[in-house]
């Protein structure tokens, strides 16, 4: 007969594995999507656009920078920020945890494909 290995075995080395930038979708309607999004540390995202959309950030846990045109934005726990439509902008997470925030997405077009990267 076989022997049943420990589960122990298997997991004590092992990490649980966080993709770079999750978005999770929790709402969607024609003109408002709203997400549920962590990034991992030290991730920095693509230069972003949203054509037709503006975007508003609640940083949930952790520290969010912003960079736009205009400057560099810090945001931390419960702080939030717009992004407005047709602005190009990267996120960074500027802290040692993933980051964790809310993304609100309003306007006329609200879909995949107004978003691009610059």
């Amino acid at each position: 007969m076989g022997s049943v290995a420990n589960i122990a075995d298997y997991t004590k080395d092992t990490k649980p594995v966080i993709p770079p930038y999750l978005a999770v979708e929790i709402f969607q309607t024609d003109r408002v999507r709203i997400f549920h999004s962590t990034l991992a540390v030290h991730y920095v995202s693509d230069h972003l656009q949203h054509l037709h959309c503006d975007k508003r950030i609640i940083v949930l846990d952790g520290s969010l920078l912003v960079q736009m045109h205009t400057g560099v934005h810090r945001l931390l726990k419960d702080e939030e920020f717009i992004i407005p439509a047709t602005v190009v902008h990267t996120l960074q997470n500027a802290g040692h945890i993933p980051l964790k925030f809310v993304e609100l997405r309003t306007g006329c077009y609200v879909h995949d494909d107004e978003l691009v990267k610059v």
